[in-house]
Order: C-alpha cells, then structure tokens, then sequence
C-alpha cells in the first residue's frame, strides 16, 4: 500500500557538493547554483600539509562565529590558559590583505612592543 507524504513533511532537495572534505550546500535555486563560489584553499591540497576537523554545536549562527574568528584581540582575554594570556591583552594593529570568495587574509601586530606579547 502507498501512501503520500504529507505536505508538510516534505522537503525540497538542495545542490550538494564535496570540496576538500566539505560538503557544500546551494540553499537557493538550483538553477542558479554555482560551483565557482565554492571556496578552494589551495594549501589543503599541498603535500605534507595536516588539518584536523572537529564538530561542535554552538547556540549562535554563523555570523557571530565569524565576528568571533576574525577578531584576534579577543583571544588572550576569553581564552586565557588554552589559546591566549590575560597578561598578553592589549589592542592590535589590523591590516586586511584581501577579501574575497577564498576568505579573508589579514595580519595583526600588537601595539606594544611590536610583536612581542
């Protein structure tokens, strides 16, 4: 016997594509999907180059991941004793390479005493 999913159960198929171990997914269209967006980091590809991956559910989206991961200051303050140093805190110098679909390349100096922390 064969019944129908319900309206309401049913859900549209998205474009999905593996790019270097990531699974991108096309939340529009799928005419207009375009693999050309997908980011490439060529360095993932480079012989004895190592990742690691990890999963972790986090109760924001993804803009606040991204204001988070872009803002190195933060580091010595909210990660003390892991990835920074209370003592270390101070405001950095930024300077954004560039910005593009490949990501956002930048650099950042402390301003006290040059590199030094």
């Amino acid at each position: 016997m064969e019944t129908a999913i319900p309206r309401n159960a049913r859900v549209r198929s998205l474009v999905a594509r593996e790019r270097q171990g990531i699974v991108w997914i096309w939340a529009g269209e799928a005419e207009t999907a375009d693999e050309q967006q997908i980011p490439n980091l060529v360095v993932l590809d480079q012989p004895g180059w190592v990742y690691t991956d990890f999963m972790i559910d986090l109760p924001y989206d993804q803009t606040y991941l991204i204001e988070n991961v872009i803002d190195p200051a933060h580091a010595d303050i909210s990660h003390h004793g892991t990835q920074g140093k209370r003592e270390h805190a101070q405001p950095l110098e930024m300077e954004v390479i560039q910005s593009n679909l490949q990501g956002i390349q930048g650099r950042w100096r402390y301003t006290r005493n040059g590199n030094e922390p």
